[in-house]
C-alpha cells in the first residue's frame, strides 16, 4: 500500500501521495516579486505555468528515486526472503525453485526501471507529425471518455502513409469529436 501510494496525488499539504502541488509559503513571496500590476495577463499565465512544471518535474523526479532506490531494495529484499524460506522449507528439492526466484530478482529490476522512466516528461513537440489514422484514434478515445460504450469503425480511403503538421493534432481531434 504504501507503494502505490506513491503514485497518488496528495490533496493536503503533507499528504499522502508524492504528487504534492500546494504552493509553499516562501513561493507566493516568490511569485509576487516576479509579478507586478504592469505584468500582462499572458506573462503572469507564462510564469506560473513555468512555476507548476518546476513542481512537476521535482515531483516525477522524487517519484523516480523512490521506485529507483525504495522499491527496488524492497522488492529485492522480499524475494531474497522467499527463496531463503522456500530454501528452509523444501530443502534441496527445491533448489530449481530458489534459483527462479533468485533469477527473476534481475527481470523485476528491469521492470522497476521501465516504470520509473514512465515518470518522465514526453519530449514531444507539436510540430511532430501525424497519420490520420493516428488523430481518429486519439477522438474515437475522447469520445469513449463520456460514453464507454461508443464503438465506430473508420475505413481510410487515402494514403495512410499521409502525415500531417503536429500544430494539426488538436483541430483534427476536435472536428473527428463533433463528428463521432
Amino acid at each position: 500500500d504504501d507503494v502505490k501510494s506513491w503514485v497518488h496525488v496528495s490533496t493536503e499539504p503533507n499528504g499522502a501521495g508524492l504528487f504534492d502541488f500546494s504552493l509553499p509559503e516562501g513561493s507566493y513571496t516568490a511569485l509576487a516579486h516576479a509579478v507586478s500590476s504592469d505584468t500582462s495577463y499572458e506573462t503572469f499565465v507564462e510564469h506560473m505555468v513555468t512555476f507548476c512544471d518546476q513542481i512537476l518535474d521535482t515531483r516525477l523526479t522524487l517519484v523516480r528515486e523512490r521506485l529507483e532506490q525504495d522499491a527496488k531494495r524492497r522488492a529485492s529484499a522480499l524475494l531474497e526472503q522467499l527463496a531463503a524460506d522456500v530454501e528452509n522449507l523444501g530443502g534441496p528439492a527445491c533448489g530449481e525453485l530458489v534459483n527462479t526466484i533468485r533469477s527473476t530478482n534481475t527481470e523485476l529490476q528491469i521492470a522497476i526501471d521501465r516504470i520509473a522512466s514512465w515518470f518522465r516528461r514526453a519530449s514531444s513537440s507539436g510540430a511532430e507529425p501525424f497519420s490520420i489514422a493516428e488523430a481518429i484514434d486519439i477522438g474515437i478515445e475522447s469520445v469513449k471518455t463520456i460514453n464507454p460504450h461508443f464503438e465506430h469503425s473508420v475505413e481510410i480511403d487515402f494514403d495512410e502513409e499521409l502525415r500531417l503538421h503536429g500544430s494539426l493534432l488538436t483541430v483534427f481531434v476536435d472536428i473527428l469529436f463533433i463528428i463521432f
